[in-house]
């Protein structure tokens, strides 16, 4: 059950008994996706991405809760877009009214952890050969995946283009809850760096 009134999401266990979590926010499954960006407070993240923080969102949930239209939406419609492309398209908003007085690089990359391995989405590949594993590297400051492709985004429109190619490659399969389950996880990466290098 959720309660948007006070924050709650309660559970029924294992055993038959109930839990109850407490959490900033709770959005109704029949909320619009402006809703839920709106309610999540995500346009922030722009500003603190402008600031030269790193933002994160993170969806978590069972097979069909709609972890991949919350995040990405379908359709071409304002109101079908999902999470992504909202934040993509407020950023470019941005960086245009900023493009007087800075430059802005911003890229992409998209990569899948199926089985274990990660795969790169948004690498050129022949429809027929099967995709190779990326390697990961432990560095002294972060986690790199060797090899990940990185395409320069030009603007909204062109990171959702992107976006939906790589969420084409992603492996999917029919669930008892989902007819095209992702079976996988995924992590869209957007980096923004100004003319001076800084990101």
């Amino acid at each position: 059950s959720l309660d948007d009134r006070d924050g709650t999401i309660g559970t029924v266990t294992k055993n038959g008994g109930n839990s109850s979590y407490q959490v900033d926010h709770v959005v109704d499954p029949h909320r619009s996706q402006e809703e839920v960006f709106a309610k999540g407070r995500l346009g922030e993240l722009v500003d603190a991405v402008m600031r030269g923080y790193h933002s994160t969102v993170f969806a978590y949930g069972q097979t069909g809760s709609g972890k991949t239209h919350t995040m990405h939406g379908w359709g071409q419609e304002e109101v079908e877009l999902g999470i992504v492309p909202r934040l993509s398209r407020d950023l470019f908003r941005e960086l245009g009214s900023r493009a007087t007085t800075s430059r802005f690089l911003v890229t992409a990359s998209y990569l899948e952890i199926y089985n274990e391995h990660v795969y790169d989405l948004m690498a050129p590949t022949d429809r027929w050969a099967k995709r190779r594993a990326l390697r990961v590297k432990d560095v002294t400051t972060k986690i790199e995946v060797a090899n990940l492709a990185s395409t320069r985004v030009t603007s909204a429109a062109h990171g959702l283009e992107l976006c939906r190619a790589a969420q084409s490659q992603r492996k999917t399969s029919k669930t008892g809850l989902n007819q095209t389950s992702s079976r996988s996880h995924a992590i869209c990466s957007l980096e923004v760096r100004n003319a001076a290098g800084a990101s």
